[in-house]
């Protein structure tokens, strides 16, 4: 999955952005800070079986730490991706983590600064057919 910007801001791929959500009140009521939550598509596979390919991401803006071990849209050099993300204790290092294992092997161990976490994961909404 990759969303590019220019270096105005702007989505270089306007697709990124169509259309809107709208949830129910108990939904909202659960992200108070509802203005910071992006839907972002995923378009790759690495992290199937948890989210599907053609899933929508929903990414907390506000929470860039990646602590406890869980979901982030990041970007460590090929784009924004979703990955799992795991600080690893007593370093300054951080795991990267596709869940499809067959396809994508052992985890990444990467220096932390080198990791730009946008937000993480707080649901997501797939197609079942």
């Amino acid at each position: 999955m990759s969303v590019e910007y220019t270096d105005d801001g702007e989505l270089l791929d306007p697709s990124m952005s169509d259309g809107f959500w709208s949830f129910p009140e108990t939904i909202k009521a659960g992200w108070p800070n509802l203005n910071r939550i992006k839907a972002v598509p995923v378009i790759g596979d690495s992290m199937e079986p948890t989210v599907k390919k053609g899933s929508t991401v929903f990414v907390d803006t506000d929470h860039v730490f990646p602590s406890p071990e869980d979901i982030y849209a990041c970007d460590y050099g090929d784009g924004l991706v979703i990955k799992r993300l795991k600080l690893v204790p007593r370093t300054d290092d951080i795991l990267v983590i596709s869940d499809n294992k067959e396809r994508y092997g052992e985890p990444d161990r990467l220096s932390r600064r080198d990791v730009r976490v946008y937000g993480r994961i707080v649901a997501w909404f797939q197609w079942r057919g």
